[in-house]
């Protein structure tokens, strides 16, 4: 679908999942849930998640670079 609109979407029990499409570009994308989350804007992001949620295998491991922030783990989102 073609065109300019903002699409929001329940992922379960989770979160909200929220899209606003340009000329059916995708400008801006986020993830919300209650101790994490992912935001894209123009192609670029960051996620971040409460330390209680643990590392995930290719931060444990060394493959991918995050920060410590209080008790929030954030790391830059590759662009797709």
């Amino acid at each position: 679908m073609k065109g300019t609109y903002f699409k929001k979407h329940k992922v379960s029990h989770i979160g909200n999942q929220y899209a606003f499409y340009l000329f059916g570009i995708c400008l801006w994308a986020s993830f919300h849930y209650d101790k994490g989350g992912w935001i894209r804007i123009f192609n670029r992001g960051l996620s971040w998640k409460h330390k209680s949620l643990g590392l995930i295998f290719s931060e444990r491991n060394g493959y991918t670079k995050y920060y410590r922030i209080g008790k929030w783990t954030v790391r830059i989102l590759q662009s797709y």
